[in-house]
């Protein structure tokens, strides 16, 4: 089942920038960011408000392909899902360790391993890239 409401295709950090999925990352955003592997971007601490760390996967064309978010220790995985549930409506799929809602473009989850709590942005068009 799809998402209700549109899922969000961006992220707002540093002051007011935003990195937004399948689109370059923005030229005033790169001096937040630092290498983390191959195609991968880090944000630098305390450029970002919300998480412990945000990972961005760059597709092959340099457009980002999904963020990646892990919460500090203690984040309420059931509080998360509810907020989000408020905000999009009905997931797709649920359980006690992954919540998924999905519409035509864009996938978002929220993820429960032991007591980390992280997400995921995606770009459904990586869904089928070679």
């Amino acid at each position: 089942m799809a998402s209700q409401q549109p899922i969000f295709r961006f992220v707002e950090v540093g002051t007011g920038q935003r990195l937004t999925l399948g689109e370059p990352v923005p030229a005033d955003v790169l001096p937040l960011t630092e290498p983390a592997g191959a195609n991968k971007l880090k944000m630098k601490a305390h450029t970002f408000g919300g998480a412990s760390e945000i990972v961005i996967q760059l597709s092959p064309a340099e457009t980002v392909r999904d963020v990646t978010f892990a919460y500090a220790a203690g984040t309420d995985y059931d509080a998360m899902v509810n907020q989000f549930t408020d905000e999009l409506g009905t997931p797709e799929s649920q359980n006690n360790q992954l919540t998924r809602w999905r519409d035509d473009q864009t996938t978002f989850q929220v993820t429960q391993q032991a007591s980390a709590v992280g997400s995921l942005l995606a770009d459904r068009a990586g869904e089928t890239a070679a």
